[in-house]
C-alpha cells in the first residue's frame, strides 16, 4: 500500500478527518487547499500545503506532480 495521501481539501471538518486519520495509520499527507474555503489550521495537521483558487487546476497539477503522485482516486462517502 502506498503511504501517502494527496487531498484536494474543501470547507468543512471532513479534510481535517480525513487528514488526521490517515496520519494516524503512519501515512504522509499533503494538501492543495482553496483559498476562502479550507481552513487554515490544516497545514498545521499535515507535511505540505498548497493555496489555490477555484480554477487553478495547472496549479493543482504541478502541485501534486511536484509532490511525486502520479494516481488520482474519487473518495465516495
Amino acid at each position: 500500500m502506498d503511504s501517502s495521501l494527496g487531498l484536494i481539501a474543501g470547507n468543512g471538518i471532513l479534510p481535517h478527518l480525513i487528514a488526521r486519520e490517515a496520519k494516524r495509520c503512519g501515512r504522509r499527507v499533503v494538501v492543495c487547499a482553496v483559498q476562502g474555503e479550507t481552513d487554515p489550521s490544516i497545514s498545521s495537521s499535515v507535511e505540505n500545503t498548497t493555496w489555490i483558487r477555484l480554477g487553478q487546476l495547472s496549479r493543482l497539477l504541478k502541485f501534486f506532480k511536484e509532490e511525486n503522485y502520479r494516481r488520482i482516486s474519487r473518495a465516495r462517502l
